[in-house]
């Protein structure tokens, strides 16, 4: 159940309609950003990442939801992605660059591990410098640098990810950042139709 936190001035609660309403708004525009980047024009893995941001991370800290936590707990209902069978296990050696991406919205060969989404934020995303960072602090890094606004520097796991590059055969060319945007937007936009399935 959600709380019942109080408003800031000048607001008022959305309530359960405004968030299923929202949620749809993203939905639709998941769907349309992900065709786009599977068809070649990566640039709009930002709108991706605004989508995410929106759909999982709070713009505050504290005990407040993301869009899609909230209209999962309006409705009762988990929100189940798939990872690794071995998602916490990291590298032995501290690497200078090392990234990952391991989440489905649905089971498949390799990813048929099911966690909780929040669970899934928790793992380790990567290293940098031999420093490891979470899949939150990724998102986060993500949306405090081009998706929620745009910082005036570079996070260095924002850079990191975009100065490292991915291919898929006979596919488009990404760099890193996009191609984690990509996976995640695949698996929150399955968990998003389930959810609007349900309302």
């Amino acid at each position: 159940m959600l709380g019942k936190a109080k408003p800031a001035p000048n607001r008022k609660p959305g309530g359960k309609d405004f968030d299923f309403n929202r949620l749809r708004t993203e939905v639709k525009q998941l769907r349309e950003l992900i065709s786009d980047v599977l068809a070649g024009a990566t640039h709009h893995h930002v709108g991706i990442a605004q989508c995410i941001n929106v759909l999982l991370i709070p713009v505050k800290w504290g005990n407040q939801l993301g869009l899609l936590q909230r209209c999962a707990a309006h409705l009762a209902m988990p929100l189940t992605v798939y990872t690794v069978a071995r998602p916490r296990v990291q590298l032995p050696i501290p690497a200078s660059k090392h990234f990952s991406v391991a989440i489905k919205g649905t089971p498949d060969y390799f990813e048929g591990n099911p966690v909780d989404i929040d669970v899934w934020l928790s793992f380790v995303a990567g290293q940098l410098q031999g420093k490891p960072f979470t899949n939150y602090q990724a998102l986060r890094a993500i949306g405090d640098t081009f998706a929620r606004h745009a910082d005036p520097d570079w996070d260095l796991i924002v850079e990191g990810l975009q100065t490292t590059h991915t291919a898929i055969t006979d596919g488009p060319q990404y760099d890193y950042l996009a191609h984690y945007v990509l996976r995640v937007g695949q698996a929150v936009l399955s968990l998003s139709e389930s959810i609007l399935s349900k309302a």
